[in-house]
């Protein structure tokens, strides 16, 4: 019915707007583009409906683009041509979600024993790991708690971050699975989020494909650790 009236809304035939979607043709980004023009033409009449398909097409789309960026497998290999200091970079996401991060009551604590930690990387792409791992802190963190970032040396050839929330943690037996793709252990919670169950699985493909590591814990006292090591830069 929802799909009649959209199509009855952008005055494509029931038949053309049928057959866009059984075949696939309709990617989200133009479900969304045709779902603007419905929602201009539709006079409120079946604003709801529009809503509801809009929210659907909008969590297709974050979908694919997750997808896309998940690297293709686990033996593909990445030149790591660039630099990156990972105290710059915690420091900096520290600073962008500060505001977000008050709304909530928590305080976002960076604790670092080294002054420069350069590590070798492929463009950003570690930017987006530690990215998701602070904003997935944040988000399950008990309000009024706080995050501490820690930075240190795991040993003279590796450098370690630790994110460690104030959260409900994870079950024991799932700990390995939030790095698999899809995995979500509340799907009602992360979709209202907005998650797509990918974060973490890109963030581990991502990671190894700078010879590194990222692992999850939980906390003696509550909550959850997100451990990543990295491999330091040849300075030599």
């Amino acid at each position: 019915a929802a799909a009649a009236a959209v199509a009855t809304s952008v005055a494509v035939p029931g038949r053309i707007f049928w057959g866009w979607l059984s075949s696939g043709y309709v990617s989200p980004r133009i479900m969304l583009a045709i779902l603007a023009l419905a929602q201009k033409r539709s006079n409120g009449d079946v604003d709801q409906e529009l809503n509801r398909i809009k929210e659907a097409a909008e969590y297709l789309n974050g979908i694919i683009s997750d997808i896309l960026s998940l690297p293709l497998n686990e033996n593909e290999t990445w030149e790591l041509n660039d630099t990156l200091d990972l105290r710059s970079l915690l420091e900096t996401l520290i600073a962008n979600y500060t505001s977000e991060a008050g709304n909530k009551g928590v305080k976002l604590a960076f604790k670092g024993c080294v002054a420069d930690a350069l590590v070798p990387t492929h463009g950003n792409t570690l930017i987006g790991v530690f990215d998701n791992v602070l904003r997935n802190a944040l988000h399950y963190t008990s309000p009024n708690t706080p995050i501490d970032i820690i930075l240190g040396n795991e040993d003279d050839r590796h450098y370690r971050v630790q994110i460690v929330d104030r959260g409900a943690g994870v079950p024991e037996q799932n700990l390995n699975d939030i790095f698999q793709p899809f995995y979500r252990l509340d799907e009602a919670r992360d979709r209202r989020s907005g998650g797509h169950g990918l974060g973490l699985a890109i963030a581990q493909r991502t990671v190894a494909l700078h010879n590194g590591s990222i692992s999850a814990s939980n906390n003696p006292e509550g909550g959850l650790t997100v451990t990543i090591i990295l491999r330091k830069a040849d300075l030599d």
